[in-house]
This record gives structure tokens, C-alpha cells and sequence, in this order.
């Protein structure tokens, strides 16, 4: 699914070559870290795949100069509240600043934060009885919704309305989203040092 992956999916003004890089990393290691996802996945295969993409891209050093596409903001608003969420967040700067860090490194924590924050959206939204919006959204492709027909957006804009606000509820009433960072954190920089660096592979 990874192949499938385009500059128009991305959701920050970047050029070509952030997706050809992530394509040949995705291959080297797509056998160590899988994507998979069952009934209740709030993205569907190929768009949990571009989200990793995503959050790739905004893991990088350079991040600073990476700007997010003004016209997407609009479209999907969950992402932006998502986006500064992880940009605010101790331990995503501290793990994307250090010195140390690779681009594999990156990408194993980009795979991780994604399978994670698909399982949050779902939780939070089962809490709020919208199990039908994961339903829905699964059913779409999310990425390229902004391409869109008036008509064809309306129930996705709805939907991102009501994203947004269980979003904004759950990240200012805890501090669960902080320590969902956090562990992801820690579980790629121990695969990158324990599979990576030893050769010793194995499927997260």
C-alpha cells in the first residue's frame, strides 16, 4: 500500500522527494513493522499508510521550514488539531531533535504513532456512541477527500466537526494522548536499538 502514496496526499507543502525517500524506506523495512487493521479501524489500509507518510514528513529536522498546505487545513481540521498537538508534545521534539536520530529511526516511530492514534480515534469515539463515523470514514479515501465534490464533502465535514471537538475534549481534560507519545517514543527508539542495530528483526 505504501507505493500507492502521492504528493497530492500530503498534507504539508513539501517536493517529490519526501514520498520517493519514504517508499524506499517503507520497503526496506516494511517486513519488520506491518500495517494491518480490523472492522473497527478508523482509516482504512492505504490511509493509514499515508497518515504514517505524514507524520514522517513532520518528524523531520526541518520541520520548522515545512509548512502545512493552507487549503487542506480546511478540509482536515482533525489532523491540524492533531499536528499541533504532536508539534506542542515533549517527547516528539525530544525523539525528532536528537541528535542520534535517523530517518529509519523516524520512520519506525511514524508507523508506531500511527497504529496508536488509530486505536485512540476509535476508543474516543466509541466513548462518544460515533461508531458510525468510524464506519464511515474507513469507507472513504480520506486523503483525497479535499478533490471532492461539494455534495460528496458535506458528510465528511460533518464528521470532521464532530472529530475535532471530541479531540479538543480529550487532549485538554488528560493526559492520555501525552502518554500514548510518550510510549511509542520508547518502543521505537528500543526496536531501533535492539533490531535495528543488532540485526536481530522482528515484526511489531
Amino acid at each position: 500500500m505504501y507505493n500507492q502514496i502521492t504528493l497530492e496526499q500530503s498534507l504539508f507543502f513539501i517536493n517529490e522527494q519526501y514520498v520517493s525517500d519514504f517508499k524506499q524506506l517503507a520497503k526496506k523495512m516494511n517486513p519488520l513493522l506491518t500495517i494491518s487493521i480490523d472492522d473497527s479501524s478508523y482509516y482504512n489500509t492505504e490511509d493509514m499508510w499515508v497518515s504514517a507518510f505524514n507524520l514522517w514528513v513532520l518528524l523531520h529536522r526541518e520541520e520548522e521550514n515545512i509548512m502545512e498546505s493552507f487549503d487542506k487545513i480546511l478540509y482536515y481540521s482533525s489532523n491540524h488539531i492533531m499536528i499541533k498537538a504532536l508539534k506542542n508534545d515533549y517527547y516528539f521534539n525530544y525523539f525528532r531533535a536528537h541528535p542520534d536520530t535517523t530517518l529509519e529511526h523516524l520512520y519506525i516511530l511514524s508507523i508506531l504513532l500511527t497504529k496508536q492514534i488509530n486505536n485512540w480515534y476509535v476508543k474516543i469515539l466509541k466513548i462518544a456512541n460515533q461508531r458510525p463515523l468510524i464506519k464511515r470514514n474507513r469507507q472513504r479515501p480520506y486523503y483525497f477527500m479535499h478533490l471532492k465534490t461539494k455534495e460528496q464533502l458535506q458528510p465528511f465535514m460533518k464528521d470532521q466537526s464532530i472529530l475535532v471537538k471530541i479531540l479538543i475534549q480529550h487532549l485538554n481534560g488528560s493526559n492520555e494522548f501525552e502518554r500514548l507519545v510518550k510510549k511509542c517514543c520508547d518502543e521505537a527508539n528500543f526496536f531501533y536499538q535492539d533490531y535495528i542495530k543488532n540485526q536481530s528483526y522482528q515484526t511489531l
